[in-house]
């Protein structure tokens, strides 16, 4: 369900207890009440003075907070079949540069070009980095 449609459903003590419940702050209040009011996305964001996208990230907290899955659903670093460049980075404590030096190398086997992107087969990364002492 919605979150607009739900909460346009609410009588206004449940309202009142479902501010207080994901701990809402000034704006998700107003949101909340605006959503309460039938009012459209478009109409909230002129009321608040933001963009429709910005209203559409404080709904997505206001989602998330009542207890949705997070809008874009996130794989875990370990469970990726490739990561980027910044993620192998993060994952490995390799600095971005030293990284690029690394798949630079025609005998690099953890780099898959796709275009212009690089990404590195994790698995392979791993076992690259077991065998080395220092890079």
């Amino acid at each position: 369900m919605r979150l607009g449609n739900y909460i346009t459903t609410l009588t206004r003590p449940e309202l009142d207890k479902f501010k207080e419940y994901i701990n809402a702050s000034d704006d998700e209040t107003i949101i909340i009440e605006q959503l309460a009011k039938h009012k459209s996305p478009v109409q909230i964001a002129d009321n608040m003075n933001i963009s429709v996208p910005t209203l559409s990230r404080k709904i997505s907290k206001i989602y998330y907070k009542l207890g949705g899955e997070s809008m874009k659903k996130e794989c875990p670093m370990w469970e990726k079949v490739t990561l980027s460049i910044e993620e192998a980075a993060e994952y490995s404590n390799i600095g971005i540069n030293k990284l690029y030096d690394l798949t630079n190398s025609p005998l690099c086997t953890f780099v898959l070009f796709v275009g212009k992107k690089r990404l590195i087969k994790r698995k392979e990364f791993e076992k690259y980095l077991e065998t080395k002492i220092e890079i």
